[in-house]
């Protein structure tokens, strides 16, 4: 057996040594681990890290690697409770083509849909043949289904800081950007640029109702918007020629 002279052997045992420190920070965890035994080759970082789970989460997500799949692979599931309007379909596809495909689509293994049905149908709209994906790998059909509820309803459960917003709105409007591209009605910027705090869509509402209608209509206003709120939808549907009474 070959002797190992002391030079060699501190160079291999300060070989171990960062290895050992480098797996510790990865891990994330304080303990010691252990090195590979004196002499032999360590196992490519890499390799390991794609194997390790940390805090009980599996070590690869879909995020993690963007591929392409062809338009016409993908195929939507039938389980997508999340309806999509012709409207909201163009302003998706309105979106994208200012700013191009910044969310790529959420699939399994077989190219089936999880999350991002509206910018498939918008992406078709616009005559895309390809499409940027995300693959969800080893998620069993419940995880799938209900991500396919969960995308959706978590970002409604978000608020509007209206201050920012009217904010935001105001500048964007006085640099010339187009905003029935950021997705507001035109009767929600009104509300929203004239300083009334309320829920904007009341409004879009109210003018909607009166089609086919004697276009006399009852709005509800809370009582806590004071006489801003009556002054500003008034405006708004004197404007339209609709009579209304307010009801608080």
């Amino acid at each position: 057996m070959p002797r190992t002279s002391p030079a060699h052997q501190r160079v291999t045992e300060a070989r171990i040594t960062r290895e050992d420190v480098t797996d510790a920070r990865v891990t994330g965890r304080g303990e010691e681990t252990s090195g590979p035994a004196p002499g032999a080759s360590p196992a490519p970082l890499r390799a390991k890290n794609r194997t390790k789970k940390s805090g009980g989460r599996p070590s690869h997500w879909p995020a993690d690697r963007v591929e392409r799949r062809s338009v016409a692979s993908l195929v939507p599931s039938a389980r997508n409770a999340r309806s999509h309007t012709d409207e909201q379909v163009a302003q998706l596809a309105g979106s994208m083509r200012e700013w191009g495909w910044t969310m790529p689509i959420l699939i399994d293994e077989q190219d089936n849909v999880i999350a991002g049905h509206g910018r498939l149908l918008a992406a078709t709209r616009l005559g895309f043949d390809e499409a940027p994906v995300m693959v969800a790998r080893g998620w069993s059909e419940a995880q799938k289904r209900a991500y396919m509820l969960a995308d959706n309803k978590l970002a409604l459960n978000a608020s509007w800081d209206d201050a920012l917003l009217t904010v935001e709105l105001g500048d964007l409007k006085g640099l010339g950007f187009d905003l029935d591209l950021i997705g507001f009605s035109d009767s929600e910027q009104n509300a929203i640029l004239s300083g009334w705090m309320g829920d904007a869509s009341d409004v879009a509402a109210a003018g909607d109702s009166v089609a086919g209608t004697d276009r006399r209509i009852v709005v509800g206003v809370p009582m806590e918007q004071g006489d801003r709120a009556y002054k500003i939808i008034g405006e708004a549907l004197e404007g339209e020629g609709i009579e209304y009474v307010f009801r608080t």
